[in-house]
């Protein structure tokens, strides 16, 4: 059963339709992507944070859903960090199913980044690669700069 959050629509592995195409899985180190603080940074993206613009997830979990939903708004290009190597295979599953290629973060600046980690301190850090891009602290509210 597809799920809409804000203006993206998210979808089962094997359901019809557009949108943002999820697997299931399960593992101890996963965010659920369904989270408020997940819910809450995709509803607040929009087009113009990301289209044309160099794109990092960091911390994309298992999904990379907010990755995933950039690219849905024509960032120029979107690449991606996760930490945990299980996640990051499922990750980079998710990814390629989206029909899109799951580059890995170079370490370099970029123009908006994605930082859905639950910590205002760690967000804070990863924000000195981007002047602008979104965060949640950890009760789930969103922080932007």
């Amino acid at each position: 059963m597809s799920v809409v959050i804000g203006q993206f629509t998210i979808i089962g592995e094997h359901e019809e339709g557009e949108g943002i195409r999820l697997l299931p899985h399960t593992h101890g180190n996963a965010y659920p992507w369904w989270s408020e603080s997940t819910r809450n940074v995709l509803e607040s993206l929009t087009v113009e944070d990301v289209k044309g613009k160099r794109v990092l997830d960091f911390g994309c979990g298992a999904s990379a859903i907010l990755g995933l939903a950039a690219a849905s708004l024509s960032a120029k290009s979107v690449d991606y960090a996760e930490r945990d190597v299980e996640l990051w295979a499922i990750a980079k599953t998710i990814v390629r199913r989206n029909a899109h290629s799951p580059s890995p973060d170079t370490g370099k600046r970029y123009d908006f980044i994605l930082a859905n980690l639950g910590d205002a301190e760690q967000v804070g850090k990863v924000s000195v690669r981007s002047e602008h891009g979104i965060g949640t602290d950890k009760d789930g509210a969103v922080i932007r700069w």
